[in-house]
């Protein structure tokens, strides 16, 4: 049986209600890997249910994954709450940015269905800023992920682990044209 918790996180001036799960705590120096979503069909559902499977597959050595949801429909939440070795942190509340917030609030009357596709980087931010709470600050490694991003290549993440030292800070990925034209993102 999952425990749910609960807590409330003010963020750039509202309240932020969440609910979470913690299931991986790992040792200090283990990445914690953090996949922003937003859910607004089945078929994103599919693509992070993609995206946590290759991570599973692709990655065995220790790290916490985490998957902050940003008020997706609940029909869409099934089941993330009760996934196995995945953190979870649900936000039950829209990430609206400020100057949006009282024009909403007038639209909400006529106009259903205001998702978060034309403010997709604030809320993305705001994902992340959840999960920058959640998470434990004496964790020495972070690393975010679009839920589109499939983890192609076993030990991916030791590998990029082993381009960082004392003048290295960052790794990440790269954009590869040659074969798609959209890109295909290799470490």
């Amino acid at each position: 049986m999952t425990t749910v918790q609960q807590s409330t996180l003010t963020i750039d001036g509202r309240a932020y209600q969440i609910d979470w799960v913690r299931k991986v705590h790992a040792p200090d120096d283990a990445p914690r890997l953090v996949v922003v979503s937003y859910l607004p069909n089945p078929t994103a559902r599919h693509i992070l249910q993609t995206c946590i499977a290759s991570i599973r597959r692709m990655t065995p050595s220790p790290h916490e994954l985490w998957v902050v949801d940003n008020h997706s429909p609940a029909a869409q939440l099934t089941g993330l709450l009760e996934l196995s070795g995945v953190n979870v942190a649900l936000s039950r509340t829209l990430p609206l940015p400020p100057a949006r917030r009282a024009a909403w609030r007038q639209m909400v009357q006529r106009v259903r269905g205001q998702d978060q596709t034309a403010w997709g980087s604030y809320a993305n931010a705001i994902g992340l800023e959840i999960a920058r709470r959640m998470i434990d600050p004496a964790s020495r490694y972070l690393m975010t992920l679009h839920m589109d991003t499939v983890a192609c290549a076993p030990h991916w993440l030791d590998y990029l682990l082993g381009k960082l030292d004392t003048r290295v800070a960052a790794a990440g990925v790269r954009l590869d044209r040659a074969r798609v034209s959209a890109g295909v993102l290799h470490v």
